[in-house]
C-alpha cells in the first residue's frame, strides 16, 4: 500500500481548493527509458531503506543523449513526448507531421511543450538546435484533437522561427501571473556578453523578445540548463566550462528581469544541470561528464562567496517532480538518485537505487514548464490570525510526522497517528509566502513521504472602529 500523507487547509478563509499537478507524471529520456509517476511502488534503496512512492520504470521510443520533453494531461495521462526532432504520441508512434523538427541531437534542452493560451486542445512544441548551428529556436503547434485524439502537428505551423540561429542550448517557460499566457526565456552568450531573451506567449502568438544583458568576466560557453523556480520569482543557469552560475530575479506579472549576476560556485569546472527545491531556497547542481552532485543555497549563491558543498553522488542530471522530490540520473548507468527532502539542503536525505532503469540513461531529463511543479490553488489568509492545517495519514506504517511551517520556527514532531489525521493551528506574525511541509516517518526513522504546499499570508485590513482602518504589515 502506498505510504502517503495528504496536506490540506481546514479553514473556510481559503478562497480556493488545492490539487496536485499531473502534467509531469510521465518522463521519457535517455536510451529508451520512461518513468510513470501514476503507478508508484515501494522498494528499498542501496542501503536497505524502504522508500514509498517510487515511479514505475519502463521503456519508450526516445533515444537521446541530452534534451527531451514530455507532457501529460491534467489527470496524468500521457499525451506526447519528444527529443526536439520527433514527437511521439502516447502509443509511442511518431506523429504523422511530427518528424523533422529542428531540435538538436546533442542539445542540452532540445525543447519544451507549452500550453496554447486560450485553446486547451493545442500546445506549442518549441525546439532548440544544437549550439551555434543555424536552425536556432523554432516552434510547432500540436493539435491534440487530430488523429482521433492522438495529436498531430498542424500543417503550416511546423518549425516556424522564434529566434534565428546560432543560439545556445537552453529554454525555460513559466506561466504569467494572473493569466493563461506563458513567459519563454532563452540565454545566449557571445564572447563575454550574456543576453537573456524573453517572449510572452499569448493567444495571438509570441510577442517580443525583450532582452536583458550582463557583461561577464568569463569566456563564452553554450551548454547548461536554464530553469525558473516554480513560483517564477527566480531563475538560474550554469556556464558549463567555467564552473559558474548565472542567476536573476523575475516578476511573473510584468516579465521584468532584475539583479542579474554571475559567480563561480567553487564546485567543478563543468556544471551542466541543476534544479531548485520547491521553495527556490536550494539549488542542486550536477556536472558532466564527471557526474557529481553539489548543493548551494540561494542566499549563498547570491550574497556570499561561499562554495557549493560536494554531496559525493554520481549524478549527471536532476529534475524536480511535483511530489516534491528531485530525481537524478548518470551517464550510461541504470541507477536512479532521489533527493527525498530538497529543503534540507546539504543535509538532504539522498538515496541511490541501483539497476532501477531498464537501459542506460544519459545527461538529459525532461524539460517542463516550471509552473507544473507547483500545487495549484489559492491559499491566502491573514497575518496574526490562527489558521488550522491538517494531514490525512493513509498508511499504518507511519509512526510520526515532522511539521515545518517555513518561517524559521522550530519543527513540530507529532507521534499521535491513532486517528489517521493530524491537525495543527498556527499563527504567522509576518506577511509573505511560506512553504509548509509535513514529512512522515516509520518506526525506524525512515522518511516515507513529504508533502509541501505554499501558503500566502496576507497583510489584511483590520477594522479598529467604523472610521479608522489600520494596515497591518508587520
Amino acid at each position: 500500500m502506498k505510504q502517503k500523507i495528504l496536506l490540506f487547509f481546514l479553514s473556510t478563509l481559503l478562497s480556493g481548493g488545492l490539487y496536485a499537478q499531473k502534467e509531469a507524471n510521465w518522463w521519457f529520456f535517455g536510451h529508451g527509458n520512461s518513468l510513470n509517476f501514476n503507478n508508484t511502488t515501494t522498494i528499498s534503496d542501496d542501503q536497505g531503506r524502504v522508500t514509498d512512492g517510487m515511479p514505475q520504470a519502463g521503456t519508450g521510443n526516445i533515444t537521446t543523449d541530452e534534451g527531451c520533453f514530455t507532457l501529460s494531461d491534467k489527470n496524468g495521462n500521457l499525451m506526447i513526448y519528444s527529443d526536439g526532432m520527433t514527437i511521439w504520441n502516447k502509443n509511442g508512434v511518431a506523429l504523422p507531421n511530427g518528424s523533422g523538427l529542428l531540435g538538436g541531437p546533442s542539445s542540452t534542452q532540445s525543447g519544451i511543450i507549452v500550453p496554447y493560451p486560450g485553446d486547451p486542445d493545442k500546445y506549442y512544441a518549441i525546439s532548440v538546435a544544437q549550439e551555434r548551428t543555424t536552425s536556432g529556436i523554432t516552434y510547432s503547434v500540436v493539435d491534440m484533437t487530430a488523429q482521433g485524439g492522438l495529436g498531430d502537428v498542424i500543417s503550416g505551423q511546423k518549425s516556424l522561427i522564434l529566434r534565428a540561429g546560432p543560439t545556445d542550448e537552453n529554454i525555460a517557460a513559466v506561466k504569467k501571473k494572473g493569466s493563461d499566457n506563458y513567459w519563454i526565456m532563452h540565454r545566449d552568450i557571445v564572447g563575454n556578453i550574456c543576453t537573456f531573451y524573453l517572449w510572452e506567449l499569448t493567444p495571438s502568438g509570441f510577442t517580443g523578445p525583450t532582452t536583458y544583458t550582463l557583461t561577464l568576466n568569463i569566456s563564452s560557453n553554450h551548454l547548461g540548463y536554464l530553469k525558473f523556480t516554480s513560483d517564477a520569482t527566480r531563475f538560474a543557469c550554469p556556464v558549463w566550462t567555467q564552473g559558474s552560475m548565472l542567476s536573476g530575479e523575475f516578476d511573473a506579472e510584468t516579465g521584468q528581469v532584475s539583479n542579474l549576476q554571475c559567480r563561480n560556485v567553487g564546485f567543478h569546472a563543468q556544471v551542466y544541470s541543476f534544479e531548485f527545491s520547491l521553495s527556490g531556497d536550494h539549488l542542486y547542481m550536477t556536472t558532466a561528464p564527471n557526474n557529481s552532485l553539489a548543493h548551494i543555497s540561494w542566499e549563498n549563491l547570491r550574497n556570499s562567496t561561499l562554495s557549493a558543498t560536494n554531496l559525493n553522488k554520481g549524478t549527471g542530471n536532476v529534475q524536480m517532480h511535483p511530489d516534491g522530490r528531485i530525481y537524478g540520473t548518470g551517464k550510461s548507468v541504470t541507477h536512479l538518485i532521489v533527493i527525498m527532502d530538497p529543503e534540507s539542503g546539504a543535509n538532504a536525505d539522498i538515496r541511490t537505487f541501483s539497476n532501477y532503469l531498464p537501459t542506460g540513461a544519459s545527461w538529459g531529463l525532461p524539460t517542463f514548464a516550471a509552473s507544473y511543479m507547483r500545487v495549484e490553488g489559492e491559499t491566502g489568509f491573514c497575518v496574526n490570525t490562527s489558521q488550522d492545517f491538517s494531514v490525512s495519514l493513509n498508511n499504518s506504517s507511519i509512526a510520526y510526522t515532522i511539521w515545518n511551517f517555513g518561517d524559521g520556527s522550530p519543527e513540530i514532531k507529532d507521534d499521535d497517528v491513532s486517528t489517521g489525521k493530524q491537525t495543527h493551528s498556527y499563527t504567522y506574525t509576518r506577511s509573505g509566502k511560506y512553504i509548509i511541509s509535513v514529512k512522515s516517518f516509520d518506526s525506524d526513522d525512515n522518511l516515507l513521504q513529504q508533502e509541501s504546499i505554499e501558503a500566502e499570508v496576507l497583510p489584511c485590513l483590520i477594522p479598529v472602529n467604523p472610521n479608522i482602518h489600520v494596515w497591518n504589515n508587520n
